[in-house]
């Protein structure tokens, strides 16, 4: 569905969600999945938008009572839905975290949900999916846009090397990829001005499956990671190479380079031939390169640097797992007389296994990590953590620095609320910006560790 704006002071969602219920007291769950790609969660009056968000919020609080995380948990034994109003309110919420954090009273969750990833999860979760059916009459279509598969398990990695898993229906997936879809247009990427896309993620991961969704959602050409190796791999010059990286032989430093340089060659030749204009990659920050040779083999800046003359058609990078640092951006953005080439936009998106997508580029041609909130089906709060026996979130000013904490409002599947990232931000009016992403060099079992390496 296209919403337009009918009037400055009220765009087409509010009255729509005006509609359901005049107090926004409406359980996400129970919406449509066009609500999520809607730009007029970016354009709507801030405490307009407070007020229907901490009325979704109580709505997934009140689930949360009916998941054994929740259920069991002392510090959410006191938690009262009904005295949630706003979604500031969720400063007065408890924290989650995957492992503990040090100095406060926060347990981490990581074992007990790896031991059983269904206590994130609501414990009559067929209920949940024929109501999510209920609200998008579409549902059969959708269903078969992901396969035919309505539950959807991955992994996230993290600091302690160690995959958690997350489970989310196809509905839930759907509303993430029309979210994604909004931030990605936001960012500049659209079928009219850069139509043909590269994706180095693979697809048998969230992040893959979710960025291929989104470019069919945009309409736009889509060229995933898989039919790139099977194009390599029908090449006489670059098939052996591949092979090599992908059995994993026991192969010596130099052999290893050797191979990868052929790959990267080939993923160049690739863009060349068929026309690239977007690439949607990873690039890690030096100190990952330095202490993981043989993890970042298809680094970004590995394929471009070797030959820029490639990438004389491409108009948008889009880099995500990572910050994008300094360095790559004035490399991308600047004009290379020599190869003709010209990087006019770099951007990114912030998001994860656990919520997706919270954050996009604010200025396309400023600071790619200075993020805007998307708004939903993820929010971020920037707060600062106090307090020990009686922990709490601390309510700041805009323009304060704070952590940001996660909380996934449409999600039917495993239920994050104030989770904590390590991402540092400013909190503003409208959410946050200035995004410093918390870097680590064990990502294992992620998105991004895949999609560097062959």
């Amino acid at each position: 569905m296209s919403l337009t704006v009918i009037s400055k002071s009220e765009p087409e969602l509010v009255q729509y969600l005006k509609t359901i219920d005049k107090s926004y007291r409406i359980d996400p769950i129970d919406l449509p999945v066009w609500v999520a790609g809607s730009a007029d969660w970016e354009i709507m009056e801030h405490e307009t938008r407070n007020l229907i968000l901490g009325g979704m919020l109580s709505k997934v609080v009140a689930r949360a009572k009916h998941v054994p995380y929740f259920r069991d948990n002392p510090d959410w034994e006191y938690v009262r839905p009904d005295d949630i109003d706003r979604l500031s309110d969720l400063h007065w919420l408890p924290v989650m975290a995957k492992d503990d954090i040090p100095g406060t009273a926060v347990t981490g969750f990581r074992a007990v949900v790896n031991s059983n990833p269904g206590m994130l999860v609501h414990e009559n979760l067929d209920e949940l999916i024929r109501r999510q059916e209920k609200a998008n009459p579409d549902y059969a279509t959708i269903l078969v846009q992901h396969g035919g598969q309505k539950i959807f398990r991955y992994g996230s990695g993290g600091t302690q090397g160690q995959s958690t898993t997350t489970i989310l229906t196809y509905i839930d997936m759907h509303a993430e990829e029309l979210a994604l879809a909004r931030c990605l247009t936001s960012n500049g990427l659209n079928k009219g001005n850069n139509g043909r896309i590269l994706c180095l993620y693979n697809d048998t991961h969230k992040g893959g499956f979710q960025l291929k969704q989104a470019a069919q959602i945009m309409g736009m050409e889509f060229h995933s990671r898989a039919e790139l190796m099977d194009w390599l791999k029908q090449k006489p010059k670059y098939s052996n190479a591949v092979s090599k990286l992908e059995v994993n032989e026991q192969l010596t430093s130099q052999q290893f380079e050797d191979y990868s340089a052929v790959v990267r060659a080939g993923i160049r030749d690739f863009i060349t031939e068929y026309g690239i204009e977007v690439i949607e990659s990873v690039q890690p920050p030096p100190e990952f390169l330095s202490s993981n040779a043989k993890g970042g083999n298809l680094a970004f800046m590995k394929i471009y640097e070797e030959g820029p003359s490639s990438f004389r058609n491409v108009k948008e990078i889009f880099l995500t797992g990572f910050p994008v640092d300094k360095k790559t951006c004035e490399t991308l953005m600047t004009y290379d007389p020599t190869y003709e080439t010209l990087m006019s936009r770099v951007s990114t998106t912030a998001g994860s296994t656990e919520a997706m997508a919270w954050g996009t580029t604010k200025n396309i041609l400023g600071d790619v990590n200075d993020l805007k909130s998307a708004h939903f089906p993820t929010v971020a709060l920037v707060a600062r953590y106090s307090g020990y026996c009686v922990p709490n979130l601390s309510t700041l000013s805009p323009g304060t620095e704070g952590l940001v904490f996660l909380t996934a409002l449409s999600r039917a599947g495993s239920v994050y609320i104030n989770l904590f990232t390590g991402d540092f931000a400013t909190k503003t009016q409208a959410g946050l910006s200035g995004v410093h992403r918390y870097q680590t060099t064990n990502i294992a079992g992620s998105c991004a560790l895949d999609a560097l390496a062959l």
